[in-house]
C-alpha cells in the first residue's frame, strides 16, 4: 500500500498517457490495416531482409548481416539502393549498423514472425515506449520538492510526441534505425541523468543498465554514437574540474560499450567483402549523406552548399511538425511572460533554481549530439523526413521542461494562475493534437497513397518468375514492391533488346523475364534467354 501511495500520481499519468496513445492508434486504424506503400520502403527493407534470414537458416547463417537480396541468381550482384556486393552476389546493406534488423527478426517472433502485420505492431510499441521514457524523463528532471505533484509537463511532452502529425506516420507505418533508436536515445538521457543525479540504490546495476543502453544505441544508429561521445566526455570534463574520480565510472562505462558497438559493426560488415570493400562502400555512401561533396554525387543534387536544401529541409520538417512548433512557440511565450511576472512579484525562487542544474546536463546531452548528427549527415537529414523523429524528441522535452516551471511559478503567484495556465496548456494540447491528427489523415490516406495495381503485378511476378530468372519491368524500384515481388526487378521504360543483354551479361544471367506494366495494371509477360550476342524470346503471356 506505501508503495501504491508513493506512486499513484505516477499510475494516473501513465494511465491517460495509455488512452492517448489508444486513441492514436484508433486514428491511425487505416493506415495500419493497408498493404505497404511506396513511402514505406524503409519498413519493406527491414521486412525484406528479415524474411530472407527466417526462410534460410536465420541471421547467423549471414553473419547476422542485414541481407538484402532474395536467393537466386535472378537476385544476385543487384546492388540496389546501396551496400556491398559479396563475391557469391549477395548484397547486404550496411549504412546502419545491423540491429535494427536483428532486432525486429527475434522480436517479431513473439508475435507470428516476419510480417506487414507484425512489424506494424512493433513500431506501435516502440511510439508507445519512447513516450513512456519522455514523461519519466521530465518526471527525473523536476525537483525534489515537486516530485510529489502531477507531471502535467511529462503528460503533454508525451502526448506530444504520440500525436505529432510526423510520429502518426513513422511510428505507426514506418519501422527502421530511426524509429529504433528513439527509446534507446532518450533511455541514454534518462539512465546517464540518474545517475548524474546519484538517486540509485545499487551502483553497479545502474552502471550495467548504462552499458547496455548504450551499446545498443549504438548499435542501431549514429545518433546512439554521437549521444555516448556527448554524455561520456561530459562525465569526463565533470571528473576532472572538479577531481571526482567516482565520475569516470559512467565516463569508461559508456566509452566501452559503444566502442564495443561499432567494433563489431566494423568486424561483421568487414567479413561480407573485406575492409577494402567496407571503406570504399561506406566512404561514398557518407560522401553522399554527409552533403559535403560536389552536387553531383548528392541526392537531387542537395547538399550543405546549396541554400535550396535548408529550405527543403524547414519545408520537411514543418509537414510533419506544424503543430509542435506551434505548441513549442505557444509555451515559450507563456514561459517568458511567467518569467517575466516573478521578477516583478519578487518571491523566493528556489523552486526554478532546483531544477537548473540537472535541466543543464540533460539539454547539454539532448541538443549537442542532435547538432552533431545534423553537421555530420546534413543531407541525410534534409532529405528523409523521418531523419527529423530524434529533433521532436527535443522539442516535446523542451516544452515538457517549460511547463514544469510554468506550473512551479504559477503555483507561488497564485492559486486560480496555477489553475489558469494549467488549463491553458492542455487546452491548447487538445486543439494542436486534433488539427495533427486531421492533417494526417488528409495528407496519408491509404485509397489515396497505395498504388494496387503495381502491387498485384509484384505479386504477380513474385509467382511467374523463377529464383534464377533475371526479371525486369516498366515499374520503378522501390522496396515495398520488391518486398511483394520476391525478385529485385530491374526497372524499363520498355523493352530494350540491348539493354537488357547489357544486363544479363554483367549480372551473369541466362533467362529472364520482362513485365509490361502500364497505369491500368500487367498487360503482358515476356520470357526470353541471353545467347551469345543476342536475346532470343521464348513466350509472352498476355494478361
Amino acid at each position: 500500500m506505501n508503495w501504491l501511495q508513493r506512486h499513484k500520481l505516477n499510475g494516473l499519468g501513465l494511465t491517460f498517457l495509455l488512452l492517448i496513445f489508444i486513441l492514436s492508434v484508433y486514428v491511425r486504424q487505416e493506415n495500419l490495416k493497408a498493404p505497404l506503400q511506396s513511402e514505406e520502403w524503409i519498413t519493406a527493407h527491414t521486412l525484406i531482409t528479415a524474411e530472407i534470414w527466417d526462410e534460410n537458416g536465420g541471421p547467423s547463417a549471414f553473419g547476422f548481416n542485414p541481407i538484402y537480396n532474395y536467393p537466386g541468381h535472378g537476385n544476385a550482384y543487384r546492388s540496389a539502393l546501396g551496400g556491398i556486393v559479396a563475391e557469391n552476389g549477395e548484397v547486404y546493406y550496411v549504412s546502419y549498423p545491423p540491429f535494427t534488423f536483428l532486432f525486429y527478426y527475434y522480436v517479431s517472433h513473439v508475435v507470428g514472425g516476419p510480417s506487414v502485420q507484425s512489424i506494424r505492431i512493433i513500431s506501435l510499441l516502440i511510439h508507445f515506449l519512447t513516450s513512456l521514457l519522455i514523461f519519466f524523463l521530465v518526471q527525473k528532471i523536476r525537483s525534489k520538492k515537486n516530485q510529489n505533484t502531477f507531471n502535467y509537463g511529462g503528460i503533454i511532452a508525451a502526448g506530444l510526441y504520440l500525436f505529432a502529425k510526423g510520429n502518426l506516420r513513422f511510428h505507426g507505418n514506418l519501422y527502421f534505425a530511426d524509429t529504433l533508436v528513439q527509446p534507446l536515445f532518450i533511455g541514454c538521457i534518462l539512465l546517464s541523468l540518474h545517475y548524474y543525479k546519484g538517486e540509485f540504490k545499487r551502483e553497479n546495476r545502474t552502471l550495467i543498465a548504462l552499458f547496455i543502453v548504450f551499446f545498443f544505441a549504438t548499435y542501431t544508429e549514429w545518433i546512439g554514437l554521437l549521444t555516448a561521445f556527448i554524455t561520456g566526455l561530459f562525465f569526463l570534463i565533470k571528473a576532472i574540474a572538479h577531481r571526482n574520480k567516482h565520475l569516470l565510472k559512467p565516463f569508461f562505462t559508456i566509452g566501452i560499450a559503444s566502442s564495443l558497438a561499432l567494433a563489431i559493426t566494423i568486424a561483421q560488415y568487414s567479413s561480407i567483402d573485406g575492409w577494402e570493400s567496407l571503406k570504399t562502400t561506406t566512404s561514398t555512401k557518407y560522401a553522399e549523406r554527409s552533403g559535403y561533396d560536389d552536387q553531383t554525387n548528392s541526392a537531387k543534387e542537395f547538399n550543405i552548399h546549396n541554400s535550396d536544401t535548408f529550405s527543403f529541409l524547414l519545408k520537411n520538417f514543418n509537414a510533419n511538425y506544424e503543430h509542435t512548433l506551434n505548441y513549442f512557440g505557444f509555451t515559450t511565450v507563456l514561459f517568458l511572460l511567467f518569467l517575466l511576472l516573478r521578477k516583478f512579484i519578487k518571491k523566493p525562487i528556489e523552486a526554478i533554481q532546483q531544477t537548473n542544474k540537472p535541466s543543464f546536463f540533460v539539454l547539454t546531452i539532448l541538443i549537442l549530439p542532435l547538432l552533431l548528427h545534423y553537421l555530420l549527415l546534413f543531407n541525410f537529414n534534409a532529405m528523409h523526413q523521418f531523419a527529423a523523429l530524434k529533433t521532436v524528441s527535443v522539442l516535446v522535452i523542451l516544452i515538457g521542461l517549460m511547463i514544469t516551471k510554468i506550473q512551479c511559478i504559477a503555483k507561488e503567484i497564485h492559486p486560480y494562475v496555477h489553475v489558469g495556465s494549467l488549463v491553458s496548456v492542455c487546452l491548447f494540447f487538445i486543439l494542436q493534437a486534433h488539427q495533427s491528427a486531421e492533417r494526417y489523415l488528409t495528407s496519408f490516406n491509404p485509397q489515396k497513397k497505395i498504388d494496387y495495381e503495381r502491387i498485384a503485378t509484384a505479386k504477380i511476378m513474385r509467382e511467374e518468375s523463377e529464383p534464377n530468372t533475371a526479371t525486369f519491368a516498366t515499374m520503378s524500384l522501390n522496396p515495398n514492391l520488391i518486398y511483394y515481388a520476391k525478385h529485385i526487378y530491374s526497372p524499363l521504360k520498355e523493352f530494350d533488346a540491348e539493354k537488357i543483354f547489357q544486363i544479363m551479361d554483367m549480372r551473369r544471367n541466362e533467362y529472364g523475364d520482362f513485365y509490361q506494366h502500364e497505369e491500368d495494371g500487367l498487360h503482358y509477360i515476356i520470357r526470353f534467354r541471353k545467347l551469345d550476342r543476342q536475346i532470343e524470346i521464348i513466350d509472352t503471356l498476355n494478361y
